[in-house]
């Protein structure tokens, strides 16, 4: 697996940082690492039940193993995680047996079409069957967030319960139990603060912009970019804010220039992809950049670029 990882990160570094790169990788780790443990907890009486067992833990398996990754850049849980990898895994498995031999045999006219329109048709049928699962009542979780060390934390008490479970030793329960008290304690302890500070955050957002702000459990936000660009970066995080109240923030525009209203009383003009900040009652205090996942204090601007960083200004 490391030597595989290796390779493909030597031809494109960048690699690392691609959703289904950690994806694929990771669950593949779970499958090796977690579906043995699993697999011995029933032995069914028959072939067929030991089919349908042995599917099912390699899903549970690679599901306890992406979770994280899932739940971090995606929010979501899939449901019926079951019932979909009993279609998905058969499913890839005759997708490669008819794939591999058309791509090597292609160039055979004859052949080629055959394997070509079998490839198709195997593709579409499982496809149909694992979007039909999709539109389910309730086939997904959302609104599950994580922040990103929360997903290192995961990992490392999964791979301490992996230690625990190979090696039984009394120091690991007890790390295990006190790293749990510590996340939680942070959670809490770090969870009503944040709402007490008016917080303005301009979002990342190709071809245009989405603001937000946060004044205690009300949410005045602006969007101007594509529905799609706004329903992937923009709406879970305001999602996992607690709104009690939204309110659409005011704005005004002529030809070459926007201006938007505050509740505080500031004004952010926007004209040629820059944002312009004239302050209100209440001065900007702080002002954020994102970056590398985290929030890194930038110093005070006047202007701030748009579409190019996510940036957040903290009012006084």
């Amino acid at each position: 697996i490391a030597l595989s990882a290796l390779i493909l990160l030597v031809f494109d570094p960048m690699l690392i940082y691609a959703v289904g790169f950690q994806l694929s990788y990771v669950a593949l780790l779970g499958i090796i690492l977690i579906q043995p443990i699993l697999v011995k907890i029933w032995s069914p009486p028959n072939k067929v039940l030991d089919y349908v067992w042995q599917i099912s833990t390699v899903g549970m398996a690679a599901q306890m193993a992406t979770f994280p990754l899932s739940a971090y850049y995606f929010h979501i849980f899939p449901s019926y995680f079951l019932i979909s990898n009993l279609v998905a895994i058969p499913g890839a498995f005759l997708i490669m047996s008819i794939g591999v031999p058309f791509m090597l045999l292609s160039n055979l006219p004859s052949i080629g079409a055959v394997l070509a329109f079998l490839t198709e048709w195997i593709i579409k049928f499982f496809n149909s069957l694992v979007l039909a699962i999709q539109y389910l009542p309730g086939a997904r979780l959302s609104g599950i967030y994580l922040e990103s060390h929360e997903v290192y934390l995961y990992f490392l008490f999964l791979g301490l319960l992996l230690w625990l479970y190979h090696r039984p030793q009394r120091f690991l329960v007890w790390g295990l139990l006190f790293g749990f008290f510590i996340l939680g304690g942070y959670r809490l302890g770090n969870y009503p603060f944040e709402k007490q500070k008016d917080i303005l955050t301009i979002y990342q957002v190709d071809n245009g912009f989405a603001m937000d702000y946060m004044q205690s459990n009300s949410l005045f936000a602006f969007d101007r970019a594509d529905s799609s660009a706004i329903s992937f970066k923009v709406s879970p995080h305001r999602e996992r804010k607690g709104v009690e109240k939204h309110y659409v923030l005011k704005a005004f525009e002529n030809e070459d220039e926007m201006a938007v209203l505050l509740p505080n009383g500031a004004i952010f003009s926007i004209k040629d992809e820059r944002v312009f900040l004239t302050d209100g009652e209440f001065p900007v205090h702080e002002l954020h950049e994102w970056k590398e996942g985290k929030w890194f204090p930038s110093p005070r601007s006047d202007s701030l670029r748009l579409g190019t960083i996510a940036y957040k200004l903290v009012f006084d």
